[in-house]
């Protein structure tokens, strides 16, 4: 079927119809003509489908859904999925949906979401009686090496005294191996007391680390690498004579 009135209404003035913007002499000329009534009802069709997608370009994919509703994304990542959610009700459904279907889901508990790390305790070795430092550790020391082993980490830490008095410190000195390769470079280590945290450091290119200021006191040491914690208890600082 041809347009009864060809040449009178152009492509562009049915689409502007089409999308609510034309002018009255077309809008006239489409109520009396079936032709080009067919053809805005399918201009008006296709705007709408181009208008939805391009609504949605800036949403997150099923996949980012999934790995927020199983807590799975960084911390960063899943603020701005959720200040998404808070503006877009399409994506909002698909994510109460998706929480509902993965909240009973059987393997959910044995995966390992990003930022959660596997806490190793390190077990002590027989003490060395050389009297001597492990290579690579700094420093005199006040007391005999004490090594440490989790799986293939190995920790060897000795305590070097400052001072006299009531003004005697320690230093806590460490020497960091896995596997006989020195770990990456600066990678953290946390030193806990009863009354909290009391130092930090970072592990040197040799795996060699240090923290002073040390009091007298039992402390825990926390050793942070990117997939697990090598944690060691009840470590005696100060136990020496003055």
């Amino acid at each position: 079927m041809k347009c009864v009135e060809r040449g009178l209404v152009s492509a562009d003035d049915l689409f502007a119809l089409a999308t609510g913007q034309g002018s009255e002499p077309a809008a006239t000329h489409v109520a009396g003509c079936p032709t080009c009534t067919a053809t805005v009802a399918g201009y008006a069709m296709a705007d709408s489908e181009l208008r939805s997608k391009l609504a949605r370009a800036d949403c997150p994919g099923a996949l980012v859904l999934g790995e927020l509703a199983l807590g799975f994304l960084d911390q960063q990542h899943a603020l701005r999925v959720y200040a998404h959610l808070a503006d877009c009700p399409h994506c909002a459904s698909e994510m109460k949906l998706l929480a509902t279907e993965l909240r009973d889901e059987p393997l959910r508990e044995l995966i390992t979401g990003p930022g959660l790390l596997r806490r190793i305790l390190a077990r002590l070795v027989p003490v060395q009686t050389s009297g001597m430092a492990p290579a690579g550790v700094r420093g005199a020391m006040d007391a005999g090496p004490r090594t440490y082993e989790a799986e293939d980490v190995t920790v060897s830490l000795t305590d070097q005294s400052e001072g006299y008095g009531t003004a005697r410190t320690w230093t806590l000195l460490g020497l960091v191996d896995i596997a006989g390769v020195a770990p990456e470079d600066g990678a953290e280590v946390r030193m806990t007391s009863a009354a909290g945290q009391v130092g930090t450091a970072q592990l040197d290119a040799f795996g060699n680390f240090s923290i002073a200021g040390l009091q007298p006191a039992s402390y825990n040491l926390e050793l942070r690498f990117p997939a697990r914690l090598i944690a060691i208890d009840n470590i005696e600082i100060g136990n020496t004579p003055a």
